[in-house]
């Protein structure tokens, strides 16, 4: 079994090309690994994509990415990162610098959930899904973003969504349960994200959706990434999605 707990949440609305969050991760349990999401917004036709992600000096791995890198109207984009707590500088420590950043300014701002495991996972990601509703010329007051991931008995999920919102937006979730709400002060970008731990069963897949509702709604993307015990995979198939082709398997 494989569990996970949100330890910390934090967003800024600035123009900035690079973002510290401060993030408590709580104490050490031996053998942690930090997952974290990450939204970032701009609302002109710009290239923006991430530079890099850090953990005190550390670079984060990026485990999954939706939304629009080129500008072609807009950049949204929500991501998954993940980093041993191991591979800190100081393993011990109660809180970290995760610094993220752009290619470029990002004028609408950032935000960022942390989460931490409570035992070891497997190094790759069991399954990952993305999807964008870039339609920027026409808002729409509401809309719902749908993604499939395989899940394994015992695993866990997060995801993150995020794009054009006001205060008066709402979102729910199905499939996962959501962590934060929030819409950037003055910038006009809203951000949430969900935690589904300890899933009874395998289901292949399970269906996550975002509904939101509001005004303005456009540009919206969304990444959800599963997780699952280290060694759960050994025998463990997982068939890949549209094919009869079985990936995986044993030693």
């Amino acid at each position: 079994m494989a569990s996970i707990t949100k330890t910390d949440y934090d967003a800024s609305g600035s123009d900035l090309s690079a973002f510290t969050f401060v993030c408590s991760i709580g104490a050490d349990g031996g053998a942690d690994t930090l997952i974290f999401t990450i939204y970032g917004r701009r609302n002109s036709a710009v290239a923006r994509d991430f530079s890099s992600v850090t953990v005190d000096g550390v670079a984060a791995t990026q485990v999954v990415k939706a939304g629009d890198t080129a500008g072609t109207y807009q950049v949204s984009i929500a991501a998954v990162y993940k980093i041993s707590r191991n591979a800190l500088p100081d393993p011990a420590q109660t809180d970290v610098d995760v610094v993220v950043t752009w290619t470029g300014s990002m004028n609408r701002g950032c935000a960022c959930t942390m989460f931490v495991t409570a035992d070891a996972i497997e190094s790759a990601a069991f399954d990952t899904a993305i999807v964008a509703n870039d339609n920027p010329t026409a808002p729409v007051t509401s809309t719902t973003l749908t993604l499939d991931v395989d899940v394994p008995t015992g695993g866990f999920l997060v995801g993150a969504a995020g794009g054009s919102g006001s205060a008066g937006d709402t979102d729910t979730w199905t499939g996962a349960t959501e962590q934060d709400n929030h819409v950037s002060p003055g910038s006009f970008t809203y951000y949430t994200s969900a935690l589904s731990n300890n899933f009874g069963s395998a289901e292949t897949p399970r269906t996550v959706n975002v509904a939101i509702s509001g005004s303005g709604i456009a540009d919206y993307s969304a990444a959800v990434a599963v997780f699952e015990a280290a060694g759960a995979g050994g025998f463990q198939a997982a068939w890949a999605k549209g094919s009869n082709v079985m990936i995986g398997g044993g030693p």
